[in-house]
């Protein structure tokens, strides 16, 4: 799961076909297809994680997005410091 955690908004391409540079165990990389059928409700999540943290970010801009968890958590977190989003 702490390869879930760590991903970067910023890991997934532009046409959401792959998550790339994904830290797998044994510490490599690699890059991660995502089917057709999962793109749909990642385009969904990506709307409201954008939603969900404009309110702790409301001047949120397209770059500091980016660099923000792909899966965010607010809890206990500090918009000046991108990695607090991090959950658990």
């Amino acid at each position: 799961a702490e390869e879930v955690r760590a991903l970067k908004l910023a890991q997934l391409s532009e046409d959401l076909d792959w998550i790339e540079r994904v830290r797998t165990k044994g510490n490599r990389f690699r890059n991660v297809y995502l089917t057709s059928s999962v793109r749909p409700s990642l385009r969904n999540y990506l709307a409201l994680r954008e939603q969900e943290l404009r309110r702790y970010v409301p001047r949120l801009t397209p770059h500091r997005s980016r660099v923000l968890p792909l899966f965010p958590s607010g809890y206990r977190a500090d918009p000046a410091v991108p990695d607090s989003f991090l959950m658990g």
